[in-house]
């Protein structure tokens, strides 16, 4: 029932450019009704629109971060009370292009303005996922993938490398305080990530209990989970307790497990063929996750 998003973090989408994040997360949030997955802001927004004891009076009344987009949102709650343009324009807005608060007036949807930037960026995530909240989505979970080094500890004073640390300092923060409702996030990253950003920002250094020394514990907020702490001792081994868990899971979900452990394998041992070394473990778990995944859509 969760709203999901993932993300993959790179040169081209960085922590310091909230504002690409963000579009990012109002363009491919999925959330998934009735085996129908909605794709994006508007259409789920939309999909809410049309189900079932959806309430929106909660979310009229509410003061959230950025209420331009909390009125847009409630508009297209309400589009059948608008024309074809006007509701073209709040699915603009509401993906995060820019669309003039006086396009929008003429249209006859009032109070919809100061569209995403870097200025507001963190106001409209916030507001967004409140949003949804408050229309009876029970949370918003977002994945950070980290495919590069996001920190650049050789220039800790960088301006880019600060504005990184401090966006995910005010991120944790935003989590805990409940500025974002019912948010999980998880940071798949790379070795050294949270070393780093003790390192390069100490006030992010605090809310992970970390000092950048290797005896620091992390946070309970931060719960740590290293690849190698699996303590297999082959890829093999890896594999077949890999393929224990998943099959556990989708019983759990009242799936078929007749074929699933069968068609893990074959997927597991083409991947360990063509992944020599420590790298296997990444696309062994997102291959198998993905079959397993299957065999529950199947069932449901």
């Amino acid at each position: 029932g969760l709203a999901v998003v993932r993300l993959d973090l790179s040169q081209a989408m960085g922590l310091e450019d909230w504002r690409l994040i963000t579009r990012y997360i109002l363009e491919n949030l999925e959330l998934r009704r009735d085996g129908t997955i909605y794709r994006g802001l508007p259409d789920v927004v939309d999909a809410l629109s049309h189900a079932e004891g959806t309430d929106i009076k909660g979310l009229e009344s509410a003061k959230l971060p950025h209420p331009g987009f909390r009125r847009a949102i409630v508009a297209q709650m309400r589009s059948q009370d608008l024309g074809d343009e006007a509701i073209a324009q709040v699915h603009r807005y509401l993906s995060g292009e820019r669309v003039p608060a006086g396009t929008l007036s003429r249209l006859g949807v009032s109070g919809v303005k100061s569209p995403l930037s870097k200025r507001n960026a963190e106001q409209v995530l916030n507001t967004a996922i409140g949003s949804l909240f408050l229309l009876g989505v029970p949370g918003t979970m977002i994945l950070f993938d980290e495919n590069e080094k996001t920190f650049d500890t050789k220039y800790p004073n960088s301006r880019r490398v600060q504005l990184a640390a401090n966006l995910v300092r005010r991120f944790i923060d935003a989590c805990f305080t409940g500025t974002l409702t019912g948010t999980v996030a998880i940071f798949a990253v790379l070795p050294g990530f949270l070393q780093s950003c003790s390192m390069v920002y100490p006030a992010l250094g605090q809310r992970l209990q970390l000092d950048g020394g290797n005896g620091s514990r992390p946070a309970w907020r931060w719960p740590v989970l290293p690849v190698e702490s699996t303590g297999m001792s082959s890829p093999e081994d890896f594999l077949e307790a890999l393929i224990e868990r998943l099959t556990r899971i989708v019983e759990l979900c009242s799936g078929k497990t007749t074929q699933v452990v069968e068609q893990m394998r074959h997927e597991g041992e083409r991947i360990l063929q063509e992944n020599a070394g420590g790298g296997y473990r990444r696309p062994l778990i997102k291959a198998l996750s993905a079959v397993a995944l299957d065999h529950i859509e199947v069932k449901q």
